[in-house]
């Protein structure tokens, strides 16, 4: 297995983070067939929430590019009620997505 990752930037929409990181990957149709064929190829996307309810939506544009490249789309989505955690990684300068 092997994987690329990418800093997930927090002031950005998940588009905007999305696009961003498929920029950064080679586009030729003929890589994608043969690294698909060899590979179980997957983007990964961990979202962190802190309220429930929270929706989205990906755009055509979005799928097209994963689709071109034979992508699948894994969402390992967390929900996180610890109000004080939140409290306490903001007070501590981290970022908080």
């Amino acid at each position: 297995m092997w994987q690329i990752a990418t800093p997930w930037v927090a002031k950005l929409e998940f588009e905007d983070n999305l696009s961003e990181f498929l920029a950064k990957l080679p586009m030729k149709p003929r890589v994608w067939t043969q690294l698909c064929k060899m590979y179980d190829c997957r983007l990964t996307v961990v979202l962190r929430m802190r309220t429930w309810n929270r929706g989205g939506e990906i755009s055509v544009d979005a799928m097209r590019a994963l689709a071109a490249r034979g992508l699948k789309l894994e969402l390992d989505i967390y929900f996180d009620d610890d109000s004080t955690l939140w409290a306490d990684k903001h007070k501590a300068g981290k970022r908080v997505s």
